[in-house]
């Protein structure tokens, strides 16, 4: 699927819905050239589809030194404060794979 078009995808759970999106995001990543930016969403929706991302098979085919993770949205808390939207995307994804830490973008 071409991310520029829109496609309309219901899964039967919140599992499904996660294994998908991550699968759409490798994908996406493997196919892309150059550098690759993605804006990351706190809260616990997006949370299971990170873990999906730093375990196998996605978490060797991200193309980890070409992504760039930038935080959409922070609470007004330190990084590894429990509340923390990057510390919950650390602790799910970024603590596990191999992203070179230049290309973390968290809210300053």
């Amino acid at each position: 699927m071409n991310p520029t078009q829109g496609a309309l995808r219901v899964f039967a759970n919140a599992q499904d819905l996660a294994r998908g999106a991550a699968e759409f995001v490798c994908e996406t990543a493997e196919q892309s050239t150059g550098r690759f930016v993605i804006s990351l969403a706190g809260g616990s929706t997006p949370k299971p589809m990170y873990q999906l991302l730093a375990q196998e098979p996605l978490r060797s085919r991200m193309p980890w030194d070409r992504i760039h993770w930038i935080l959409g949205d922070e609470r007004f808390v330190r990084p590894m404060d429990p509340a923390s939207n990057f510390g919950m995307i650390c602790d799910a994804m970024l603590s596990h794979v191999p992203a070179p830490k230049q290309n973390l973008h968290p809210v300053p």
